[in-house]
């Protein structure tokens, strides 16, 4: 893994890059209690972690070492020219294909311990989904593979392989998102969603619990507070929970009869007559 001198700014198209993800790591120690690895996107203008409680940018900092990844087997290499420099970037407390400087739609997920979040408290882990048009289903450069942390993890599995960022095509009645959840240190947690740059397409975000059997839905801002028992295999399985997407449900109603009243409604306006 390479160390910087100077913040540069991962981001610039200066920055050449052989045979790389998308993607770079760091380790935060800030994240829950010792710390979590944190994966940033440098392909989109508007970046993003997928654990959004953490101080990490597009800007590596001075002496920070970080972690990138292949793209495929063979030779890889990153080099740092000095217009790569981000010299106007503030110092941050965490000691090229499909680039757009257009906000993306994305869905942040935070797992937290319940108690950690009512004292405002960082996240133990976190994952993101990219949607975007032209992004594909398939395991590509484009997405994030998991880095294991020491105590939770809270991942995409996609056919096996766990992503902490994954660019997909957006989102319909068919798309599954799979979560995977391990390495349980206490009994009750937190799943907190936010949406950025939501889209409307008359479709609703469902989490779906497995062991419960309950589906909530997922709007922004959203958190939904679940126990586990380590002695209930189905409680801790990792392949708990799932998001999915439903169509929403619209009943017009054109007239109602309340107390032998005749209410019509047209154009968002009612009048009664006897």
């Amino acid at each position: 893994f390479p160390v910087t001198i100077s913040v540069v700014d991962m981001h610039s198209s200066d920055v050449v890059k052989n045979n790389l993800t998308n993607y770079y790591y760091i380790w935060d120690p800030r994240q829950g209690v010792r710390g979590a690895y944190v994966a940033y996107n440098m392909s989109l203008a508007t970046g993003g972690s997928n654990n959004i409680s953490s101080g990490m940018t597009r800007f590596v900092q001075p002496g920070q070492a970080f972690f990138i990844q292949t793209a495929a087997t063979g030779a890889a290499s990153i080099a740092f020219p000095e217009s790569a420099k981000g010299t106007a970037a503030s110092q941050t407390l965490t000691s090229q294909a499909m680039r757009t400087t257009a906000t993306p739609t994305s869905l942040a997920v935070m797992l937290y311990y319940a108690d950690s979040l009512k004292a405002n408290a960082n996240a133990a882990d976190g994952l993101r989904v990219i949607l975007a048009d032209g992004a594909s289903n398939d395991i590509d450069k484009y997405d994030a593979r998991k880095l294991e942390n020491t105590d939770e993890n809270i991942a995409i599995n996609r056919n096996g392989t766990r992503l902490a960022i994954e660019m997909m095509p957006l989102f319909d009645t068919t798309t599954i998102i799979p979560l995977h959840i391990n390495n349980y240190r206490q009994t009750q947690y937190t799943l907190r969603f936010k949406w950025d740059n939501p889209i409307n397409n008359n479709t609703v975000a469902l989490l779906k619990d497995k062991y419960t059997g309950k589906q909530t839905t997922i709007g922004n801002n959203t958190d939904i507070t679940f126990d586990v028992n380590p002695a209930v295999a189905a409680s801790i399985a990792a392949d708990r929970f799932s998001i999915a997407f439903q169509k929403q449900t619209v009943t017009s109603v054109s007239n109602i009869s309340i107390n032998g009243t005749n209410v019509q409604i047209k154009n968002g306006r009612a009048s009664c007559r006897e």
